[in-house]
């Protein structure tokens, strides 16, 4: 029993043989139809992301994620570097789901290794 190729793998096929066989023409309107196949695919998935993001927790901007690190590397009196670990601990269940992990470590480290901010 042979499997059914997709639209896509006929396109990828056919745009093999018709550079083989030299047919420029051909060649050049089979990418051009491979590419609208991907840009509706990319469109699709743009779409979708939307949907979703409707569903996720609001993302805090960074202003507002800078004042509870602040508030937080006061309330427990955090000092320097040595404190990252710790602050992190405290910090990262207040921002859980609402601001990225690796924004956050940045400026935990930023405002640990420099204390005056």
């Amino acid at each position: 029993m042979s499997k059914q190729l997709s639209l896509e793998e006929i396109i990828f096929n056919d745009m093999k043989k018709a550079l083989k066989e030299n047919e420029k023409l051909k060649l050049s309107t089979l990418r051009l139809i491979r590419a609208a196949i991907k840009n509706a695919e990319i469109s699709k998935k743009d779409k979708e992301i939307e949907i979703v993001k409707k569903y996720l927790p609001e993302q805090l901007s960074e202003e507002e994620v800078e004042k509870i690190v602040k508030e937080t590397i006061a309330k427990f009196g955090f000092k320097g570097l040595q404190d990252i670990g710790p602050a992190m601990r405290e910090i990262i269940p207040q921002l859980k789901g609402k601001a990225d992990g690796k924004m956050v470590n940045k400026m935990v480290r930023d405002l640990l290794g420099n204390p005056k901010n």
